[in-house]
């Protein structure tokens, strides 16, 4: 097999796409305009999954309380008999 031989993908020699960087200010209205986007993205990410995430969060901590509980000792004595 030779290596100079053209395959079907092979498109030959072509430029990379080239990257520009443009600096802006950020100020805090634009700040706070980004931070709203944003939180819109995840509210709206979120919301579907509202029902698994509130059963998931109730699970997480009744795990926690039940091992807080049995971490501490609830036995009390029994006071002594004696006949």
């Amino acid at each position: 097999m030779r290596e100079d031989q053209d395959v079907l993908f092979d498109l030959g020699k072509s430029e990379l796409p080239t990257a520009t960087l443009v600096h802006r200010r950020e100020t805090p209205r634009t700040l706070l305009g980004a931070l709203s986007a944003w939180l819109a993205a995840r509210w709206t990410w979120l919301t579907p999954r509202m029902v698994p995430v509130v059963v998931a969060a109730i699970g997480m901590i009744l795990v926690l309380w039940s091992a807080d509980y049995l971490a501490h000792s609830h036995y009390e004595p029994l006071p002594s008999w004696r006949p």
